[in-house]
């Protein structure tokens, strides 16, 4: 992704067997615009990481308070399944610690995005994730630059495919 100064940003999912544990992590690399790429920032190293997706407060109108936070979701896979969120408002220097935690369950396929207003919102599936039936593309929606969230709604309602196909 890119920032408001034409910065760009790439997230690197990390995996380390420590003993018989596999552990997983989320870093950040930032090449300033012209530059070269600078050396990783910990995003996260305390949830079973997947998905992770990120995006950048562009402020193409000019209307956004929050112009330059990096915002990051992804999927905690440990026992109960999370949607999890951390925001850089320093352009990578650093990430808000500990994530926040969205939503848990049945879900999957977290992505962030940002309005022109500088909301923050963050799209999933809910429901049948795996397997085929109903579901439903559930969101959530900040306002203050992913500092809090709202209670996740619903956007629309889905019928899955099945996850393996006949023939």
């Amino acid at each position: 992704t890119f920032d408001d100064e034409g910065n760009g940003y790439f997230t690197l999912l990390t995996r380390e067997w420590i003993a018989s544990d596999l552990h997983t992590g989320l870093d950040m690399l930032k090449k300033p615009a012209g530059g070269k790429w600078g050396s990783s920032v910990l995003v996260d190293d305390t949830t079973y990481t997947d998905k992770q997706w990120i995006i950048g407060d562009q402020d193409p109108q000019g209307t956004s308070p929050y112009a330059g936070n990096l915002y990051m979701s992804w999927v905690d896979l440990d026992s109960t399944w999370r949607i999890m969120f951390a925001r850089s408002t320093n352009s990578n220097g650093s990430w808000s610690s500990p994530p926040l935690e969205l939503t848990s369950g049945n879900i999957q396929a977290p992505i962030p995005g940002v309005a022109p207003d500088g909301s923050v919102y963050v799209a999933y599936l809910q429901g049948s994730v795996v397997g085929s039936g109903p579901g439903t593309i559930d969101f959530a929606k900040s306002t203050n630059g992913g500092a809090s969230f709202d209670t996740p709604a619903t956007a629309a309602n889905i019928t899955t495919i099945p996850y393996t196909l006949p023939h």
